[in-house]
């Protein structure tokens, strides 16, 4: 692509929860080689998501970070409204933050169990919540849900992590239908 033509993602932005590391930081990275504005994000990893901006940055891509907990309704809520107040939009939504710990099926906790599932279920449900009305209010959206094989098999000692990447599945599938 010549330095003259425009990216195909040039002027949207973009939001990948749980992008400090592993396949978020792929996935924002490969949005902004696109174009995209991508906001870094991650719960706690202030310095993790400013080193994945500052690489998007030192190749010419756009990038800013937040920190936010996506299980906290409000704080979810909050991160979305912040990224529009900021940019005045949000196109791309890629849900993506995870929590993948191996436990023997017989020592999960019930807390391990809705930990999990508050992350990667509960989370991806609230920012898509909010980022839903910002999309339509907009007349275009994209919302990407990063699940994995786990949803389809299973997986050795992460019962917990499979179950949750099914719902996931389903939770896409529905959005499908949203019109």
């Amino acid at each position: 692509m010549s330095s003259h033509q425009q990216k195909p993602l040039q002027g949207k932005v973009a939001l990948v929860t749980g992008s400090a590391r592993r396949i978020g930081r792929e996935s924002a990275r490969l949005l902004a080689s696109e174009g995209a504005h991508v906001v870094v994000h991650a719960k706690t990893s202030r310095d993790e998501i400013e080193a994945v901006a500052d690489e998007i940055r030192a190749v010419g891509g756009s990038a800013s970070t937040a920190l936010a907990d996506i299980t906290d309704e409000s704080q979810a809520q909050g991160l979305v409204d912040e990224i529009v107040a900021a940019h005045g939009r949000l196109d791309i939504l890629v849900n993506n933050a995870a929590i993948r710990r191996e436990t023997p099926f017989a020592q999960i906790s019930l807390a391990a169990w809705r930990e999990i599932n508050a992350v990667i279920v509960e989370g991806a449900f609230l920012v898509t919540r909010a980022a839903i009305p910002h999309m339509v209010r907009h007349g275009f959206g994209r919302i990407v849900t990063i699940g994995g094989v786990s949803a389809h098999s299973g997986v050795f000692h992460r019962v917990h992590v499979a179950t949750a990447k099914a719902a996931l599945v389903g939770f896409t599938k529905a959005l499908e239908h949203l019109r």
